[in-house]
C-alpha cells in the first residue's frame, strides 16, 4: 500500500470505535496520542466537547467516518443502545429483534488501510466496530509492520 509508514510509532494509538471516549481518555492519560474514529456523528460531538484539551493540544485527532472495505457512502444504522451502532444489515436486523430499532443514516466510510497510510503504524490498535471487525484487521494484511498490540471484539464462544 503506497505511502504507509514501514516502522510502529510507539507513541500512536487507533480507537476504532470511539463511542463515548472512555477508552481514548485512558489512552491520553497515559500519554499517547490518539486517532479515534467513529461513524456517529452524535458520539463524535460529544467526545470533541469532552476531550477538547487534548484535540487543542494535537493529542488527539477524531474521524467522524464509519471503517469499510471501500471508501465511500455506507449506511450506518444508529441504534438507540448505542454500542450497537453498526453498518452491518443483518446486525440492525439482529438489534431490531431484541428491541432495539435504528435509524438509517448516510455516513462517509474509510478504510483501515489509509487510515495508517495517513497517520501510520501505531503502537496499539483497538477495533470495536459491531461486526465490520475482521474487515478492519484484515487491513493489516497490507502492512509489513503492524502494531505491537491489536485487540478485536468478538462475540465467539467457540473456534471449533
Amino acid at each position: 500500500m503506497e505511502g504507509l509508514k514501514s516502522s510502529c510509532d510507539n507513541g500512536l494509538i487507533f480507537d476504532v470505535g470511539l463511542h463515548r471516549g472512555e477508552d481514548t481518555e485512558f489512552y491520553l492519560k497515559k500519554g499517547f496520542r490518539v486517532v479515534a474514529i467513529e461513524a456517529s456523528e452524535a458520539l463524535c460531538r460529544e467526545a470533541e466537547q469532552r476531550l477538547s484539551g487534548a484535540i487543542a493540544a494535537g493529542r488527539l485527532t477524531i474521524i467522524n467516518r464509519a471503517v469499510a472495505a471501500t471508501p465511500g457512502e455506507v449506511t450506518f444504522f444508529e441504534n438507540a443502545v448505542s454500542v450497537w451502532g453498526t453498518v452491518v444489515p443483518s446486525w440492525a436486523e439482529r438489534n431490531l429483534r431484541l428491541g432495539a430499532p435504528s435509524i438509517e443514516r448516510k455516513v462517509q466510510a474509510v478504510t483501515l488501510g489509509s487510515l495508517i497510510a495517513e497517520f501510520g503504524i501505531p503502537y496499539y490498535l483497538k477495533i470495536d466496530i459491531e461486526g465490520m471487525d475482521r474487515i478492519a484487521l484484515e487491513a493489516l494484511t497490507e502492512t509489513a509492520t503492524r502494531p505491537k498490540y491489536v485487540s478485536i471484539e468478538s462475540e465467539k464462544i467457540s473456534f471449533t
